[in-house]
């Protein structure tokens, strides 16, 4: 399958999926690709960004959720309070499962029952 960035005349903008190249043009040739947003037939193919993934030795630029750009994820050394927080998160997740019960597979049957005050 190939998807394909699809325009119409109007200026609608939607995706279509096809078997090949060829399939979307004997479709289109036919009057079979039509805009969902006006029905026209006079569609084509839209310009489209090529997907080019990044080599596999080289570390990937992310952004934050502010804009600034960081660096992915690495196994470097932890900053102390990174480190303290981790052992804080780790403590409180070990609390948590002290008071809890392993109901395997019954979960959602044992939380109904809860629910209702059957248990």
């Amino acid at each position: 399958m190939i998807v394909f960035d699809l325009c119409c005349t109007q200026g609608h903008r939607f995706e279509g999926w096809f078997g090949s190249s060829d399939d979307f043009s004997n479709q289109s040739a036919s009057g079979l690709v039509t805009c969902p947003q006006c029905g026209t037939s006079a569609v084509g193919k839209a310009p489209m960004a090529p997907a080019v993934p990044a080599k596999s030795n080289r570390a990937r630029q992310v952004s934050a959720p502010s804009g600034q750009p960081t660096t992915a994820v690495s196994n470097a050394n932890m900053s102390p309070q990174v480190m303290q927080a981790m052992q804080a998160l780790a403590k409180a997740q070990a609390d948590a499962l002290k008071n809890s019960t392993w109901v395997g597979d019954k979960f959602a049957e044992r939380s109904r029952a809860m629910h209702y005050g059957e248990a």
